[in-house]
């Protein structure tokens, strides 16, 4: 092969790897929620490392919060609260809005470097 060839073979692979790269990058940035209770960060979880459905507990005053986590998403299963929309609000999706919980403080969302699943 001439010394062209050479290089735009090398140039070829260096750009598959590159695009391979920047791929499992965004990939994996977007699967890590936060959930944060008045302000402060209570778990950060990366949904990639989720390996069995859980549920989390969390606590505001006079009530709770179930929250199911799935290597696939996180929601809010059970709530004290009267209202019922975090509960309703049902899985979080990628682009959608955050969970919220006004009574309890509570927000579950994609971490600000994630755009979701």
């Amino acid at each position: 092969m001439t010394g062209k060839r050479w290089f735009l073979l090398f140039l070829l692979t260096a750009l598959v790897c590159a695009g391979v790269l920047l791929w499992q990058l965004s990939r994996d940035s977007g699967r890590i929620v936060t959930i944060s209770q008045d302000g402060t960060v209570l778990y950060t979880i990366d949904l990639s490392q989720v390996d069995e459905p859980y549920t989390l507990t969390v606590s505001w005053q006079d009530g709770c919060n179930q929250i199911l986590v799935t290597p696939e998403t996180v929601q809010v299963t059970e709530a004290t609260c009267s209202s019922q929309v975090c509960v309703h609000h049902g899985p979080l999706e990628a682009g959608g809005s955050p969970i919220v919980c006004l009574p309890h403080h509570l927000t579950i969302r994609w971490a600000e470097s994630a755009v979701g699943p």
